[in-house]
């Protein structure tokens, strides 16, 4: 009852457990639980749209779909972009795994988590600007939808198509600089007879603190 189940992908394995497995089974219980946990980023991201197209947020009081993602459903930025995004490669690339376009009667489709199609979006954004090749768009897009690929899989291997000279240079950061300088001031003041470190020690502590803060700050604001 068990056998069949060793397939290269999701889709593999989940046809897999419908053929030879029953549904009163626990293996097949948790499978099914796995592939609907999957699944479940997209829904929200269906009504996230759905807020969106129609500027619902706007009549419910909140100036930006952000604000109402994270003071009513306790979504930050960074995940609410997500969620658009996907969705919107989803719906332009592959519409056949959207909510609405799923036939009641159908089984389950293994859904890509939501960083792979994040990470899809993105490498679309690159093709689209001919960074990247149109074969490795293809080749990376059908592996991610098969879950040949997780996020961290395709992100290397989109940078790696991107030539060197249309690589993106990351901007200058002096206050990462900064933070690592002071924590080698700090090793060094530790080494230092205690009567002569403790008020620099303290006080090199004090600004790296305050510099760590201050890089913190920056790096959720640019999320």
């Amino acid at each position: 009852m068990s056998e069949g189940l060793d397939q290269e992908t999701l889709e593999g394995r989940l046809k897999a457990m419908l053929d030879t497995l029953d549904e009163s089974d626990l293996r097949y219980q948790a499978l099914k639980g796995s592939v609907e946990f999957r699944s479940a980023w997209v829904d929200l991201a269906e009504y996230l749209s759905e807020v969106v197209d129609n500027d619902a947020f706007k009549e419910w009081g909140y100036r930006t779909v952000f604000a109402y993602c994270a003071t009513e459903l306790d979504i930050s930025r960074a995940t609410a972009r997500k969620l658009l995004e996907g969705y919107s490669w989803l719906a332009e690339e592959a519409p056949e795994y959207l909510p609405k376009n799923r036939p009641a009667d159908a089984p389950a489709r293994v859904m890509p988590d939501m960083d792979t199609v994040s990470v899809m979006a993105k490498g679309y954004a690159d093709y689209a600007d001919e960074r990247v090749p149109q074969e490795t768009y293809l080749e990376l897009k059908d592996a991610a939808l098969r879950g040949e690929r997780n996020a961290r899989e395709l992100r290397k291997e989109f940078k790696e198509a991107v030539p060197e000279h249309l690589r993106e240079t990351p901007a200058p950061n002096p206050l990462k600089h900064l933070k690592r300088a002071l924590n080698e001031v700090e090793k060094a003041l530790d080494q230092m007879e205690p009567e002569e470190q403790a008020e620099l020690l303290q006080q090199a502590g004090e600004l790296r603190d305050a510099i760590f803060a201050l890089v913190s700050s920056q790096e959720i604001a640019g999320e």
